[in-house]
């Protein structure tokens, strides 16, 4: 009966449409969110994390990141048990900072005792209250906990009943023991994708194991303070979580909502408003777009695509690239998508069509939040059918880091090259998770993704050095690229009449032949 884990629930965090919202012209406000703690205050848990649960709620109510009750009204409740429990505030909808700040004081440090770990019936209290008082449309419910519960099936059967409730309660689970001993019936609670009989028709949530050091973080990201920062009305996690958004540099907050120009206002908030351009509409600051030389070549804070389309730039071979640009080494960068989940044997391959060959040497990257690490624990590449080696199977490795961890392969020029030559032309990466790598990370699918990067040579010449590739030159009737159409075209061209196999430069619409098209186009190009 000892056996008894500390646990914190969660309750919270959606937004409800505003029809809801004035449903009552009088009396109290209705909640906008709600959540709800539940605390395991069994003598199996040390003080220091009780104590840093309950700091949690207290930033939850009060700190930094909390709503603002006066706009945003949130119901909370705490609920304390070890073999049996007690309220200790009941469901209340907190509307002014004057509550919120009476409420913070009432969440105060608490004693071990001994007894069991009865989460199902902190779980009864908890339907009764959504059941009888809760008033917001969309609910959270988040379970912490350093270890085991008494009765797992009924704690399973309360959480079936509050996911199918209406409206259904989405839980998030958290086991913050060593040994990560809550994990599998935590992941089955929170009806992760990963877990044993998920349902897909009731809400999916989150599950993690992460040292108590980390709690607050994840608590806070994932089950407290999460928000909605492309204002989508869905929670910032739940779109990383479904693919709505993309999180490639695993901050956990959608890649639409990055402040590049660091002004602290987000930059689809600054594109939205017009107080900052986005000429060629990607949803990124044009300012920032200067920071990728494949996007704006000259560096001049105006994407190439937007100086073309209005005429400011020359692109007369029509590839999206400004000519001048088009004489100049490239980087190259590719990124692939997140591959996710990734373990037990999964392949995530990678292809890019017709990569320019390098001119130096070529880095690939790769980034992955996994249960990486050590000898069996790790991950293979292979490039065009050559195998590479193995990634991140360092000893040093992050088992299910916060941030993702990174590994490269320096590939030199020649070998890269010749690689393309064997692919066809393409390049292939494919990369294999080893059997033993899990297919679950804190309660999330485990991703890895892929970037190659390089310098390229120029894609055209400009023998005359007229800052125009050659190629446009020779389409205009320029066929000994001295920088003017007259005689010596002229003759070249009817010395070259009929049917001219390439390399043809008197052949100026490359249909194989040398005829009247081309001797019109030189004529309106003369001089």
């Amino acid at each position: 009966m000892n056996n008894a884990r500390a646990v914190l629930i969660v309750i919270g965090l959606t937004i409800v449409g505003t029809s809801h919202a004035m449903a009552l012209e009088s009396g109290p406000p209705l909640p906008v969110v709600d959540r709800m703690f539940i605390i395991d205050r069994s003598g199996s848990i040390d003080l220091a994390t009780i104590t840093l649960e309950l700091d949690l709620v207290n930033e939850f109510i009060c700190g930094p990141q909390a709503l603002d009750p006066t706009t945003t009204p949130f119901g909370l409740s705490v609920i304390l048990f070890n073999s049996t429990p007690f309220v200790l505030i009941p469901y209340t909808v907190v509307s002014s900072q004057a509550q919120a700040e009476a409420l913070c004081a009432q969440v105060t440090s608490l004693t071990t005792t001994s007894g069991g770990s009865r989460l199902h019936a902190a779980l009864d209290e908890a339907i009764v209250m959504f059941q009888s008082e809760s008033l917001a449309s969309d609910r959270r419910l988040a379970i912490f906990t350093d270890g085991s519960v008494d009765n797992p099936q009924l704690s399973l059967d309360k959480a079936n009943t509050l996911r199918t409730m209406f409206p259904p309660v989405r839980i998030c689970t958290m086991d913050v023991s060593d040994d990560c001993s809550f994990d599998a019936l935590g992941a089955q609670i929170s009806n992760t994708i990963e877990s044993s009989g998920h349902d897909p028709s009731q809400p999916t949530g989150l599950h993690g194991c992460v040292p108590v050091l980390h709690l607050s973080n994840m608590l806070c990201d994932d089950c407290i303070c999460d928000s909605d920062c492309n204002a989508n009305g869905v929670l910032d996690s739940l779109d990383i979580l479904d693919g709505t958004s993309l999180d490639l540099n695993g901050d956990r907050l959608p890649d639409e909502c990055v402040d590049c120009d660091q002004n602290q206002i987000y930059d689809a908030s600054e594109i939205a408003n017009g107080t900052a351009p986005d000429c060629n509409g990607n949803g990124v600051l044009d300012q920032c777009d200067a920071l990728d030389i494949n996007i704006d070549c000259d560096q001049n804070a105006i994407p190439d695509t937007c100086e073309i389309a209005d005429g400011t730039a020359p692109d007369c071979n029509e590839n999206n690239v400004h000519d001048r640009c088009d004489l100049i080494s490239t980087i190259q960068s590719f990124n692939s998508p997140q591959f996710s989940p990734f373990g037990l044997g999964f392949e995530a391959s990678y292809t890019i069509i017709s990569p320019p060959p390098a001119i130096g040497d070529v880095r690939i990257e790769f980034l992955a939040i996994a249960d990486l690490g050590g000898s069996v624990k790790y991950m293979d590449i292979s490039i065009n059918g050559t195998y590479y080696g193995r990634l991140l199977n360092d000893a040093a490795t992050t088992d299910c880091p916060l941030v993702p961890e990174w590994d490269q392969l320096v590939i030199p020029m020649a070998e890269y090259n010749a690689l393309l030559v064997t692919g066809a032309g393409d390049l292939t990466l494919d990369l294999v998770a080893d059997s033993s790598l899990p297919f679950d990370c804190n309660g999330s699918p485990p991703w890895v993704s892929m970037s190659v990067n390089y310098l390229s040579g120029p894609s055209t010449e400009d023998i005359n050095n007229n800052e125009q590739p050659d190629e446009c030159d020779l389409a205009n009737g320029d066929n000994n690229l001295d920088g003017i159409i007259d005689v010596e075209d002229l003759l070249n061209l009817l010395a070259k009449w009929g049917q001219c196999a390439a390399p043809c430069p008197e052949d100026t619409n490359l249909d194989g032949t040398v005829d009247v098209e081309d001797l019109l186009t030189l004529l309106a190009n003369w001089g």
